[in-house]
């Protein structure tokens, strides 16, 4: 084109706009978003069909026109709209210009505050990693990988418990210690899922209903029977479980209870396998077991608490966006009743899901707490309150609006640099958002 030309050297930066580049692969955020490119400004208005929406008044007015009257009557209305719009410029970018100016004294802040608690070396470390990213970005987009999270999930109980077993010739207990107390745990959970049944059991249940309960409650007794028997093996016979841990006082965190007592285990008397007791260490207590020189058994129970508690957390999390999901996706497009109950229904049993993992992980945390885990153990796994387990159903939606200027709340940045050091996993999530927000 000889009325057209681009300077000799010019490098063009491939980028998509952040309306259109959600809809893209998971990797093309990092890679192409104009959030990334210094520079790169963000486009207000980046699709057309928005600003047609004051037309949609006039449809139906054009709907029994001839085809001449229909066009006449659509250019008059889209060169008004288009007069007014302009007109209206001005005023439009004084406020824009405004409130980004307002916003990013705000961000300034937020990033000021989030940067000055960064520890020296991480912080050398991540200026390094956004500086080869930004320079190998038109090469090799690749690079801009650093700004999304890579981490493998935590340790599950039954990764720990093969480490255990690898490592038991570190032990001075008797082989096959790990797979029992692994067992046991699992026995505890099966009596809380039990006793949750048991507890929802209403006047409306069924003899059927009765008879699954007591046939559960039979073979959970045949288990208890077989963990007792085995505990022989390694702490013996004289053993008693200490009364202030026993499982009789975890209320559970739904808010939503119709009985008289917010205990969700039932009083110990015959018939109620799911109170019985567990010759665990946690139970029978720490102290005895380091008198018997048994102290090897309470830091493998220690260890495989918490691979619970991150199981436990885990399937918590998938629980609770199945839930924002469903009413995302179902409850709200329900297109008639049956639709809407059947996904009520869904959303029941991702509920019950969320209040069984959230009456495990207490129990785990409570345990920790009896075999006397350190601060660092403890202040990781916290206490999980009745807010925890709220949930937006805006996660589903990655356009969701009023989302894009989120800043990191203040609870994140308290103590930075003890959890940086303390935790690999936030301090990715620390090194993510210190990048974005620079």
């Amino acid at each position: 084109n000889r009325y057209l030309s681009l300077p000799s050297g010019l490098q063009i930066q491939p980028s998509i706009g952040l309306w259109h580049v959600h809809g893209h692969q998971t990797e093309c955020f990092a890679r192409y978003a104009p959030n990334f490119i210094p520079g790169a400004g963000r486009v207000d208005g980046e699709i057309m069909e928005t600003l047609w929406s004051s037309l949609n008044i006039i449809s139906p007015s054009a709907r029994g026109m001839a085809t001449a009257h229909h066009q006449e009557l659509l250019d008059f209305q889209m060169n008004d709209s288009n007069f007014l719009k302009m007109i209206q410029m001005p005023l439009a970018l004084k406020w824009k210009f405004k409130v980004a100016k307002q916003s990013l004294a705000t961000i300034q802040d937020k990033c000021n505050e989030l940067d000055s608690k960064v520890p020296d070396g991480l912080h050398r470390l991540w200026v390094e990693q956004e500086l080869v990213a930004q320079s190998c970005q038109w090469n090799t987009p690749q690079a801009m990988d650093i700004y999304e999270v890579w981490l493998e999930k935590a340790p599950t109980m039954k990764a720990i418990e093969i480490d255990l077993i690898h490592k038991d010739h570190s032990f001075s207990s008797s082989r096959g210690s790990a797979t029992w107390i692994a067992w046991a745990l699992k026995v505890e959970q099966a009596q809380i899922v039990l006793a949750m049944d048991t507890r929802h059991m209403d006047a409306r249940a069924t003899e059927a209903d009765w008879l699954s309960i007591s046939h559960r409650q039979d073979r959970l007794q045949s288990q208890i029977d077989a963990l007792v028997h085995g505990a022989a093996q390694f702490i013996g016979n004289d053993w008693q479980v200490n009364p202030r841990q026993r499982p009789r006082s975890i209320a559970p965190l739904d808010g939503d209870s119709n009985d008289e007592t917010d205990d969700l285990f039932l009083p110990d008397r015959p018939g109620h396998q799911e109170v019985s007791d567990v010759p665990l260490p946690s139970y029978i207590g720490a102290q005895y077991f380091h008198d018997m020189g048994l102290g090897s058994l309470v830091e493998q129970e220690i260890h495989l608490r918490q691979g619970q508690a991150n199981d436990a957390l885990h399937e918590l999390c998938l629980a609770l966006m199945d839930k924002a999901v469903i009413f995302r996706t179902d409850v709200r497009k329900g297109g008639n009743y049956k639709m809407t109950t059947r996904a009520w229904g869904q959303i029941s049993n991702a509920e019950a899901m969320v209040q069984q993992h959230a009456t495990i992980y207490p129990q785990c945390r409570k345990q920790l707490i009896a075999l006397g885990a350190g601060e660092d153990i403890l202040g990781k796994y916290q206490e999980l309150n009745r807010a925890d387990l709220t949930v937006s159903a805006t996660i589903a939606d990655p356009n969701a609006r009023g989302h894009r200027n989120d800043t990191l709340a203040w609870l994140w940045t308290v103590d930075l640099p003890r959890d940086s050091a303390m935790n690999d996993r936030m301090s990715e999530f620390y090194r993510v958002n210190w990048l974005r927000t620079k």
